[in-house]
């Protein structure tokens, strides 16, 4: 059954390029290894070294990783710039401190975050997983760098942070694809697979 989003917030998010030199990266949801949170880190760690804005990365959720993040953010020196949110009651109030939201998954079936992103107005990198392929253009309406690898992560953060002009357009793009996902437009796709199956 396809992932669906049961409400959109109003398209209320910035319509003009603005240059920002402070970023906040954002993560939300399970602690898990194939979320790839060890990688964002790890990625957070390189970009502090050369990048031209002060970084912020907001990591929302709990899991079994936790202790084992919380050592690998202390271990690189980032106690300071990595906040971790523990599970948000309000992922909008949680979403507009965001300016980046990143899924660094090494599997990833469909992507739910990355729609949740999308719906809030969130310019989203993530990986080359089916399930993130599967919502981002590359370029278009989110980026996507190489699963499992955290030099390929900086990179593609590195580029997104350097094209700050264009988020406004991509941020519309993703808006529109989250549009596609609300539960109003999946149902009656939904509805014609079923009735396919009971007329064979």
């Amino acid at each position: 059954m396809p992932n669906m989003l049961m409400s959109i917030p109003d398209r209320h998010f910035q319509t003009a390029p603005v240059q920002k030199t402070d970023i906040c990266l954002g993560f939300v949801g399970r602690f898990d290894p194939e979320k790839g949170i060890a990688d964002l880190i790890q990625a957070m760690h390189q970009l502090q070294q050369k990048s031209p804005v002060s970084l912020t990365l907001k990591l929302a959720g709990a899991g079994a990783l936790e202790s084992d993040l919380n050592a690998q953010t202390q271990r690189l020196g980032l106690e300071k710039q990595v906040v971790f949110s523990g599970w948000v009651s309000d992922l909008d109030e949680w979403m507009r401190d965001v300016d980046l939201l990143v899924v660094p998954s090494l599997n990833e079936t469909f992507g739910i975050a990355i729609l949740e992103g999308f719906c809030h107005g969130k310019p989203v990198v993530s990986t080359q997983v089916p399930g993130p392929q599967s919502l981002i253009e590359a370029g278009v309406n989110g980026w996507l760098a190489e699963p499992g690898n955290p030099d390929d992560l900086a990179r593609v953060l590195d580029l997104a942070i350097r094209q700050q002009d264009q988020w406004p357009q991509i941020a519309s793009c993703a808006y529109d694809k989250a549009k596609a996902h609300h539960y109003q437009q999946m149902l009656p796709r939904i509805a014609k697979i079923v009735r396919g199956v009971i007329d064979r």
